[in-house]
């Protein structure tokens, strides 16, 4: 009883001096006197004696201080270690509320949640004659490094009893993050090293050794978690086209964060926030997902289709002079020498034979208005109809060459015309009733070449050798071009804005209403030469011509450009080109060339 009672003495005298008459769970001022902004906590801890542990003698629980004992004010990374005495104070502490934990490894932890520090003021924490902490084995959080930060951050858990020797999360121990586990890089007895796990969300830490779960710290996961595309505008377009990413936890700024196309990083972006990304589509990007990556963690994938011109396999190495499908894209045909015809077969990618029925010389147009009802025409006044499963004849009423076709559709009724050469002063103009070809007057007396209309065939326009030009509105009539450059192609928006294309160094004209305009296109590229064989556009600002020598143009609706195409040493000629939109172009030429401008 003596010597506890002595023991007693030494303690409370100890925290005499210490506190400078600090009573329990008080506040005292600083030894200065001054007032100051920051204040002091004050600990003083105590463990079970050595001998009072061993001994069967009335000393037994007996409490002495503790060194080595950790002071932490939790998330704070404000701390302290206890000396020989069993002391620690935590100066320049800034005046506000604070959670303090006391604690060694092999001891159980004392946690005191709300503890107030005052400016200029010393807290005392705990009893006035020690905070006793017992040996123990259970795990204890006493200090995180921070208490709020995104997934994939690095975060450090100090504390006792974590498990020596353990590497990363090991066996049955874990570090969870509202119950997603979490991976440690380093694991000791009184610290882990891990990260913020993808999923995490706002919640309770908790180190778990065995089946001895830790006590709880609340853990705030900023940033809402995983990253989340929600949608892509556009979703495809060409390398260099602006595409807005809208979504979810991308971070207030890229920082380390990436983005990328089909696994090809964007390094051009323009602005990055928490919910939108805007960037160019990068010269290496392919068809594929867009993922958004931060702190480690992958965004879910969204489709994007890469739009570029394509070679595609065409099964033949004779020039194909044309090409047509329906609007959905499902049913093209391309059709050319030797009467070839090759027709796209959506279900397999591929192009596959369609037997004409003719050989030995070419087809030069092709116009349909459905799948079941497909026109080509040719060399002898040869025409061909396709109804959906196979070709046969389609009397023409001429054998004179026919070098293009274009029709449309009233109700149930296909109506079609077919432009071809001269025959005794005039050129060959068939028109098909629905049910039959006949002869019509076109007034042109020169070669026509190709033929395009608008809507319901009253403005439809024929083009042709020597800048000949007709114009159909109920009846033909000739237009004067103001060109002799042979035409070999005609397309058109609107009845105000049409093209036409010669064979003369590259040179384009505009209708734009009142006159043709040849001055402004001449030529339509600088260094852009030779002869243009065919034109398409899906609108005034999305067209492309084609020509000799592996050339295409592109007009966006002010400039003409070059367009890049995939390699072919043979630089065979383009003839032909259509599409069904956009993003959706073919061009046919020279060796069975055929190219595909499109996602895939």
């Amino acid at each position: 009883m003596k010597k506890r009672m002595t023991m007693f003495l030494l303690v409370m005298l100890s925290i005499t001096f210490f506190l400078t008459g600090c009573g329990p769970s008080t506040t005292t001022p600083g030894t200065s006197g001054a007032t100051s902004p920051d204040g002091m906590v004050a600990v003083l801890v105590l463990g079970p004696s050595p001998v009072g542990k061993n001994s069967s003698s009335a000393d037994r629980g007996a409490y002495v201080p503790l060194s080595g004992a950790r002071i932490s004010l939790l998330g704070t990374n404000m701390y302290s270690t206890t000396n020989s005495d069993g002391y620690a104070t935590v100066d320049n502490v800034p005046a506000g509320t604070y959670v303090v934990t006391v604690g060694k490894d092999g001891y159980q932890a004392s946690i005191y949640n709300s503890v107030t520090v005052g400016g200029g003021a010393t807290t005392q924490v705990g009893p006035a004659t020690g905070v006793e902490i017992p040996t123990s084995t259970a795990p204890y959080i006493l200090d995180v490094s921070t208490l709020n930060a995104a997934i994939g951050t690095s975060v450090t858990i100090t504390g006792s009893n974590f498990g020596a020797g353990l590497s990363k999360s090991a066996g049955s121990s874990t570090v969870t993050f509202n119950g997603i586990i979490a991976t440690a890089t380093s694991w000791s007895s009184t610290q882990i090293v891990c990260t913020v796990p993808g999923g995490a969300t706002t919640g309770d830490l908790i180190v778990t050794v065995g089946a001895a779960a830790s006590n709880s710290v609340t853990f705030t996961v900023t940033g809402g978690g995983t990253p989340e595309i929600l949608s892509l505008n556009p979703t495809s377009g060409a390398v260099g086209t602006t595409v807005t990413i809208t979504g979810t936890n991308f971070g207030s700024s890229q920082g380390s964060s990436l983005l990328a196309f089909n696994g090809n990083p964007a390094t051009s972006i323009t602005s990055w926030s928490d919910t939108q990304i805007v960037c160019a589509v990068p010269a290496s990007a392919t068809t594929g997902n867009v993922v958004v990556t931060v702190n480690g963690i992958n965004s879910n994938g969204m489709s994007f289709g890469v739009l570029a011109w394509r070679a595609m396999t065409s099964g033949t190495s004779e020039t194909l002079n044309a090409i047509w499908g329906t609007s959905d894209g499902i049913n093209i045909f391309a059709v050319g020498t030797n009467f070839t015809i090759r027709r796209y077969d959506s279900a397999s990618g591929t192009w596959v034979t369609s037997a004409s029925g003719l050989a030995g010389g070419a087809f030069k147009g092709v116009w349909g208005s459905s799948a079941n009802k497909v026109f080509a025409c040719g060399t002898g006044g040869n025409i061909r109809e396709y109804n959906g499963t196979s070709w046969s004849d389609s009397s023409s009423g001429t054998a004179i060459n026919l070098n293009g076709i274009w029709g449309w559709t009233s109700g149930d009724t296909t109506y079609a015309f077919a432009v071809g050469d001269a025959d005794a002063g005039a050129a060959t103009l068939r028109y098909y009733t629905g049910t039959a070809w006949e002869n019509r007057v076109s007034l042109a007396t020169e070669n026509l070449l190709a033929i395009w209309g608008k809507g319901d065939g009253s403005n439809t326009y024929a083009v042709g050798a020597s800048g000949e030009m007709v114009r159909y509105t109920g009846a033909w009539n000739p237009v004067g071009s103001g060109t002799g450059y042979n035409l070999l192609g005609v397309w058109g928006s609107g009845s105000s804005n049409i093209f036409a294309i010669s064979q003369n160094d590259g040179v384009i004209g505009r209708w734009n209403g009142t006159s043709w305009n040849w001055t402004n296109w001449n030529p339509a590229v600088p260094g852009v030469t030779g002869q243009l064989n065919g034109i398409w556009g899906s609108s005034g600002s999305n067209i492309y011509v084609v020509g000799n020598g592996y050339k295409m143009l592109y007009y966006n609706g002010t400039v003409w450009s070059s367009v890049t195409l995939p390699s072919d040493p043979s630089a065979p000629n383009l003839i032909g080109v259509w599409g069904t939109s956009s993003t959706n172009v073919y061009a046919v030429g020279a060796n069975g060339t055929i190219l595909h401008y499109g996602t895939n």
